[in-house]
């Protein structure tokens, strides 16, 4: 599935291995309290465009995504791998879970080497097409030592791009100053974007960082949910608030000239179905509601 195309035509959106751009939306395996199974081969055969996930069982188990993207990629008739996006992260070792990727007592740089061997191993692919630094470490200097390591995987054509979790601004501007393969993405929770005065979102707006969010229907964003605006878009397009949520969301900012990318983990196939549908629909929203949406989110 093809994103929208960018209102602002200055972005440079990543691209597919086979060179079509990726997807607005990502199917997340974090394994959180939910009564129903991951479900990653509907959400790739429904249109989610490829997978997030990490090299640690705290939140995510590599081993059953990797059967599972096996399944849709052997299947008669299935895409090819250079048709999905797969992530991943590196997750140090204050984060880490049983059975560790990596042996704690080995350098960053050798640590950073074995989990991505590990998660290519699990995913049973060859590549990724995006490795992040799952959380800034616990300084400047060593967030750099990971981010060199990362870099030493795309120049042997491990990985294609880098990305970085839950960054403060200042860590964002010294890994674009300081670093040779700059960070094409950011991964944030959504109710976070706007923090301190929207520096990131400008940030990422001028240099053509593509923003991941996930978290949108967390109890953080229910007045979202209850604006007036999102429920006129559901009534007037008969879908639910969810949904028209999603749509207004990635509508917004290409309208205001960023890409943005939805990381969602949804369980129910409807819900899967309503949020590849919400991708359609970003492209064809009225720009009156777009517009009141954006006002909601600068308060």
């Amino acid at each position: 599935m093809r994103s929208p195309a960018p209102i602002n035509p200055n972005i440079k959106l990543p691209v597919l291995q086979n060179g079509a751009s990726m997807s607005n939306l990502i199917y997340s395996t974090a394994l959180r309290e939910k009564s129903l199974p991951i479900s990653i081969e509907f959400a790739l055969r429904a249109g989610y465009g490829g997978i997030d996930t990490a090299c640690s069982r705290g939140l995510h188990d590599e081993v059953a995504d990797g059967r599972a993207l096996s399944s849709v990629l052997d299947a008669e008739n299935g895409p090819e791998r250079s048709s999905l996006w797969i992530q991943t992260k590196y997750v140090s070792p204050i984060s880490q879970a049983s059975p560790w990727p990596y042996r704690v007592e080995d350098e960053i740089r050798l640590q950073v080497f074995a989990s991505v061997l590990r998660s290519c191993t699990d995913l049973s692919v060859s590549f990724l097409d995006c490795l992040f630094l799952s959380n800034p470490m616990s300084s400047i200097e060593r967030s750099l030592e990971v981010w060199k390591a990362m870099e030493e995987i795309v120049y042997q054509g491990g990985v294609r791009y880098l990305g970085i979790g839950h960054p403060r601004i200042r860590v964002l501007v010294e890994l674009q100053t300081r670093t040779t393969v700059k960070p094409q993405f950011v991964q944030i929770r959504y109710d976070l974007l706007n923090e301190d005065g929207g520096a990131l979102r400008r940030f990422c707006k001028d240099n053509s960082v593509v923003v991941q969010v996930y978290g949108i229907l967390w109890l953080q964003n229910r007045h979202l949910l209850q604006a007036e605006v999102v429920k006129a878009l559901g009534d007037e397009m008969q879908i639910s608030v969810e949904t028209a949520l999603f749509g207004l969301i990635i509508a917004e900012a290409l309208d205001v000239g960023f890409i943005l990318c939805i990381i969602d983990g949804a369980r129910q196939k409807s819900h899967i179905s309503e949020n590849v549908s919400a991708v359609t629909l970003a492209s064809e929203l009225p720009q009156a509601m777009v517009h009141a949406f954006s006002r909601i989110l600068q308060g």
